[in-house]
């Protein structure tokens, strides 16, 4: 048997975790604020964070576009970092990089 798959059977297993989405987030933190009165405040603190977080990635693409500053410098619109020709993601901020340099520079 090879020592990855030993590693891997022999590996404790932890809590399985399962994403949420932020909506269903929201309706079961409404429902907690009426069962815990006493967390009230956390569960304000949190709903608002939620409400920032779901209002900046309305607002905000989760795509950068490329800028040809000049004929040899391109670079991320969203945080101004160099990229190379052939970059899929943008080192500066971690967001996809689209890349539409038709319009020539800007």
């Amino acid at each position: 048997m090879k020592r990855r798959e030993r590693q891997k059977r022999d590996a404790p297993v932890g809590p399985e975790v399962h994403p949420v989405k932020v909506p269903d987030l929201v309706a079961w933190l409404e429902k907690l604020k009426e069962e815990r009165p006493e967390d009230l405040d956390r569960i304000e603190e949190t709903l608002d964070i939620l409400a920032d977080y779901e209002a900046e990635r309305d607002t905000d693409s989760l795509d950068a576009e490329v800028e040809q500053v000049n004929p040899r410098l391109l670079v991320c619109a969203k945080c101004r970092q160099k990229v190379l020709p052939g970059d899929v993601c943008c080192r500066g901020c971690g967001r996809r990089l689209v890349w539409n340099l038709r319009g020539g520079m800007r």
